[in-house]
Formats: C-alpha cells, sequence, structure tokens
C-alpha cells in the first residue's frame, strides 16, 4: 500500500460503479465526467497497492479486492450517514430514516402501532419498511439497505454478524381450500398424501413442515411448490387442492378464502426475533422504533 490514505470520496466512487456496473452510469450518478471518475480509481488503486476495478465489453465489474474494499466501504457509508442523522437529531430536528424488512405477521401485529409510536415521539422521522424474509433479508443486511428485521428465524440460525433477539410467538395452523376433501380431518398423518407449499427454502423456513411431520414420527410429504410469501401462499391454497401450515394470525385473516383443518396432534409456534448487525451503532431513531417494537410486543405476550 502506498502512503496516500484513502479518501471518502475514493470510495463513493467505488460504490457507484459497484451498484451501477460501468464507469458511465457510475458518473452520472456521482455527476462526474467518465475521465474525473477514472482518475479516482485510478488514485484508489494507487493507493490501495491492488487492482480494484476490471473493465470488459459488459460493463466493469470489481476485482475480488475491489468487492472486498466495496464491502467496507458500504459499511463506512453507511456509518457516516447515521452519524449525521444523530447530530440532526442533537441540533433539535425531529427526522431520520429508519429503514426495516418485516415478515407478513410483525407487519400485521406490531409494527403499525411501533410506528405510529414512534412519529409520537420523532414526527419528522421517516420509515422505510421492505416486507422480504430469510434469505433475501441477509443481502439486505450485508449491502446495508436496512437497519434491522422483525420475522421468524431460521433454524440454523443467521451467523455469528447478526443478534437475534426473540420478541414473541405465534401458533401455526394448517389449511386448505374451503372446498378442500380433507378439510374436516382430524390426523397430521391423513394429510400427507395431499401436495404441500412451503414458503421459503428448506434451510430456512421452509423447514417447517417436514419438522411437524418428524416430531409426529412421520416422513414429510411432498412439497410441490415453494413460494417467498404467506399472502401468495394464502392465494395459491384458496384456489388449488395444496396444504400449507401459516401463522395463525394470518390464517384468521383470511377465513373466507381458506379453512383451518383442526387436527389433534400439537403444531409447532412461530418464532418472532428482532435482528440486527452486531457491528452496527444504530440511530437514534432507529433505537426509538425498536424500543417501540419492544414494547408492543411485550404487550402481545402478556395478553396472551
Amino acid at each position: 500500500m502506498q502512503d496516500d490514505p484513502l479518501t471518502l470520496r475514493q470510495l463513493q466512487a467505488l460504490l457507484a460503479i459497484s451498484d451501477a456496473g460501468s464507469i458511465g452510469a457510475a458518473a452520472r450518478e456521482l455527476g462526474v465526467t467518465q475521465p474525473v471518475l477514472s482518475r479516482i480509481i485510478a488514485q484508489l488503486e494507487r493507493s490501495a497497492g491492488v487492482s480494484l476495478v476490471r473493465r470488459g465489453a459488459r460493463g466493469t465489474v470489481l476485482t475480488p479486492s475491489g468487492l472486498a474494499l466495496a464491502a467496507r466501504a458500504r459499511t463506512i457509508s453507511a456509518e457516516l450517514k447515521r452519524c449525521e442523522e444523530d447530530l440532526q437529531l442533537m441540533r433539535g430536528q425531529t427526522g431520520g430514516l429508519v429503514s426495516l424488512a418485516v415478515s407478513p405477521v410483525p407487519m400485521m401485529m406490531v409494527v403499525p402501532a411501533a410506528i405510529r409510536q414512534l412519529l409520537q415521539t420523532l414526527p419528522d422521522a421517516e420509515v422505510l419498511v421492505t416486507e422480504i424474509v430469510y434469505p433475501q433479508l441477509l443481502d439486505a443486511f450485508r449491502h446495508q439497505r436496512i437497519d434491522f428485521a422483525i420475522g421468524p428465524v431460521p433454524p440454523s440460525g443467521l451467523g455469528t454478524d447478526l443478534r437475534i433477539e426473540p420478541l414473541f410467538r405465534v401458533d401455526g395452523v394448517i389449511i386448505v381450500a374451503r372446498d378442500h376433501p380433507k378439510a374436516g380431518v382430524r390426523s397430521l398423518a391423513a394429510l400427507r398424501s395431499e401436495p404441500w407449499i412451503i414458503m421459503g427454502p428448506m434451510n430456512g423456513p421452509g423447514a417447517v413442515v417436514a419438522q411437524l411431520f418428524a416430531s409426529h414420527g412421520l416422513d414429510a410429504p411432498r412439497c410441490k411448490v415453494t413460494l417467498d410469501t404467506v399472502w401468495s401462499a394464502i392465494e395459491m391454497i384458496s384456489r388449488t387442492g395444496f396444504v400449507g401450515w401459516v401463522p395463525k394470525p394470518i390464517a384468521e385473516s383470511a377465513l373466507d378464502r381458506v379453512r383451518i383443518v383442526r387436527i389433534r396432534e400439537a403444531l409447532p409456534p412461530l418464532q418472532i426475533g428482532l435482528i440486527t448487525r452486531t457491528d452496527t451503532l444504530l440511530t437514534t431513531a432507529a433505537r426509538a422504533l425498536i424500543s417501540a417494537v419492544r414494547a408492543r410486543s411485550k404487550q402481545m405476550q402478556s395478553a396472551a
């Protein structure tokens, strides 16, 4: 590495190229000319002592060293933005942007009340809610697009760079279309021969069906369709002969389209957790929203 220190401008240029995929598009995003951007990257590569960008016929990509540095740069850029927002609050402003990923259950039961409470404290705050779940939320954390997430926790965990705080549990139920021929059965075994829907990959939320049958000494059923969200599962089940496991609050909101199969066997609850990065100091606004989420979750648990 050379003696010249890295600069924020250089790191921002590297991130722009990483996101845009070409020198031209990155230059337009930054409001500079392509020659200027090329000089900035050349200076960064001299300071780093390694090649960071590779130009090709299909665009511009980062080298392995460039990708590693871009990951650090993204964290620096996000932390700088959080610092600026905290300084605004220190100056008496009541704004700030909070970005979070939420699965359907907390979106229905926790988040609206928590956002209402946040805006009573910080009336100028903005909240960006993305309805994504595992494994997509890992990419959102990796690229610093979200401050935190609220949703189910996969059995395999999420790695050492993410912290999981249990918030509340909800019961799960098995649902079918209202006119399904096995809507009135009372045993899990009676549903094993039916085609099932799962939500999410088998190493994540999709594992719940196999775990349910295994816990009662049964082989897992055929899982013909994998969907991303519980709402798409509700729609599919209501129009077909598929069977699915969904959180009880979601099922009860769709009883005009689906029917709960009331089997004798106990069904596992769904654990909802608060997921944060272990290496990130959240802004005041983000911490205030998390506090409201915790309070609402505690109220739900007490009521239950």
